[in-house]
């Protein structure tokens, strides 16, 4: 085949000669094909000895990645060519769930357009996981709702906000993930419970020197993280799109920290995590809404709390100075008997 090209219409001339015969001019057929006019511009910058740069090919199991930081959010994210990272591959390209990769070096290009990561860690393939992390060590978070606010779709990570201009306290390093899984109750008390063991730990009189102690919270936070990786959640199908805003829970969504720390004196470097109230009934009495919150909160404080209490069931009007005492009642007859009058029994 001799190809040639036609610049003014933009195709190729295929001229095919039958070898067997090739003195015999009615043998060559002519074949007119039309090309795009990028590839024109290519071979007219190649006859005249210029540079060509071409891209590709890409592959679609080639994964794509970007920032969960509001300040690089909109850049373009590359990982240095000579890591191990370079070049990722989806495993699963029919789930449609997040990855995390972590860098420890990151820099920014001199257009501040492209984000350069270096020294990269792809984690393990759990889903959920990078909302999981950001709830774990995040100092503050807001959880979101969908509009009929029976699900919970994303988390906004941060220093939190300024309560009278509702303005971001460090806007740069906010991070707005969606839920790609179903964030459930139980996840968030698994999460509280590792960050009370960590403020034990880190910022408590009683743990310096104090090995039994240390050990005792090595133990739990790893039982914890532990049942909360291992945990099988259904894919949430919501679409998500973060808005980086604080404030925007309804107030009467919210459900006040379940759980206090152990020594109440020190310093909380953690704080616990609020909970939303996800309306899975249709609530058309006021007492009914409020024991809906009381029954959430006695399950919380029956799950996380210390040994000793001072806990009443406004369901039961009972008493209790026990946690032990606490939980066993919640699971007593008469207390779910009265649960069930009032159709509140997803609360148990």
């Amino acid at each position: 085949h001799d190809y040639r090209i036609r610049r003014d219409a933009q195709r190729f001339v295929s001229h095919t000669t039958d070898l067997s015969s090739s003195t015999d001019p009615s043998n060559v057929s002519v074949q007119i094909i039309d090309i795009p006019k990028e590839l024109c511009e290519v071979y007219e910058r190649k006859e005249i000895g210029q540079p060509v740069t071409l891209t590709g090919p890409y592959s679609p199991l080639e994964a794509n990645h970007s920032s969960c930081h509001y300040a690089t959010k909109m850049r373009r994210v590359q990982i240095d060519g000579e890591s191990i990272n370079s070049v990722g591959l989806e495993e699963e390209q029919h789930c449609n769930y997040r990855r995390l990769l972590v860098a420890f070096g990151v820099h920014l290009s001199q257009t501040r357009q492209i984000v350069s990561l270096r020294h990269t860690t792809l984690m393990p393939s759990i889903r959920g996981l990078p909302a999981l992390i950001a709830m774990i060590f995040a100092p503050t978070i807001e959880l979101r709702l969908d509009e009929e606010g029976k699900m919970k779709t994303g988390v906004l990570c941060g220093l939190g906000f300024n309560p009278v201009t509702n303005t971001s306290l460090y806007p740069d390093h906010d991070m707005d993930i969606g839920f790609d899984v179903q964030i459930s109750t139980e996840d968030l008390v698994r999460i509280n419970e590792i960050r009370k063991q960590m403020n034990l730990a880190l910022y408590s009189a009683e743990s310096a020197g104090n090995k039994d102690l240390m050990r005792s919270v090595r133990r739990t936070i790893t039982t914890e993280l532990q049942k909360l990786l291992e945990a099988k959640r259904p894919p949430n199908r919501n679409n998500y799109f973060g808005t980086f805003q604080w404030n925007r829970l309804n107030p009467d969504d919210r459900v006040p920290k379940m759980a206090e720390d152990v020594s109440p004196d020190h310093l909380k470097l953690f704080p616990l995590h609020d909970d939303v109230i996800t309306r899975t009934v249709d609530i058309d009495d006021e007492y009914r809404l409020k024991m809906m919150y009381h029954l959430i909160w006695l399950r919380e404080k029956a799950t996380i709390t210390t040994f000793m209490c001072q806990i009443t069931c406004e369901l039961c009007d009972m008493d209790f100075n026990f946690t032990s005492d606490l939980f066993a009642h919640l699971s007593s007859s008469q207390h779910r008997e009265l649960v069930r009058q009032l159709q509140l029994t997803h609360c148990i």
